[in-house]
């Protein structure tokens, strides 16, 4: 079994959601929708959705844009807290 992380849109580190699955292509139909989880990286709570994860050592390579903020939602851009909002 493999962690599934989020790369924290503030540091860009991998921060584990607590959930762990095979590691398969199709890894991400085995998740819930979306979560949140407390960042051990900034110390930020993150929301994330399923198309955001990716599996503990992965490398960079499957971002083409070679940059993190251009896909990522406002919500974590500009640190509102959706559910309150």
């Amino acid at each position: 079994m493999t962690n599934v992380m989020i790369l924290c849109p503030v540091t860009e580190r991998p921060v584990p959601v607590g959930l762990q699955v095979r590691p398969t292509r199709r890894y991400r139909s085995d998740l819930p929708q979306s979560g949140s989880v407390r960042c051990q990286a900034c110390h930020r709570r993150h929301y994330w959705d399923r198309r955001e994860t990716i599996l503990e050592g992965a490398t960079a390579s499957w971002r083409r844009d070679g940059g993190i903020q251009a896909k990522l939602p406002a919500r974590y851009l500009l640190g509102r807290d959706p559910i309150q909002s």
